[in-house]
């Protein structure tokens, strides 16, 4: 799911029923479960693409280097043809923040951050919902004369 899918669902799950509270209330308990499912799947992912990052990182560094020169390196990593240019030390880092693959990877790192603290929030909003159901029943009861 991308953030605006996540986003239109929220969109629907977060109305409440005021004619049926008690059932508002388990319902909270299956959001709340959906949402934490999706904020560590994309934790998950999240993790899994600072790692591809790093690893990115350090042989893009050595490609950078002209330290990646060899056949079987290139071959290894995708790359077709050694680095020809001579790069200082001082303006690597250049040209790693402008690697389009290094990019492309980061965006997805912060695309999954993202739908992370996303869910993280609704569930906030879950937690603080089961505490104002709660008191809107016990409101219910207390004018019906039942407590």
């Amino acid at each position: 799911m991308n953030l605006e899918q996540i986003m239109d669902e929220w969109s629907k799950d977060c109305i409440v029923d005021p004619e049926d509270l008690a059932g508002e209330s388990i319902r909270a308990t299956n959001l709340h479960s959906k949402y934490m499912k999706l904020m560590m799947e994309n934790r998950l992912k999240a993790r899994a693409m600072d790692r591809k990052f790093k690893e990115m990182k350090l042989w893009k560094t050595r490609y950078y280097r002209g330290e990646l020169n060899n056949k079987d390196d290139l071959d290894k990593y995708g790359i077709g043809e050694p680095f020809s240019q001579i790069i200082l030390n001082n303006d690597i880092q250049n040209w790693l923040d402008g690697d389009s693959e290094l990019n492309d990877i980061l965006m997805k790192k912060i695309f999954h951050e993202e739908i992370a603290e996303y869910c993280s929030l609704i569930i906030k909003e879950l937690n603080s919902r089961s505490y104002k159901l709660g008191n809107a029943i016990k409101w219910r009861i207390f004018i019906g004369g039942g407590g």
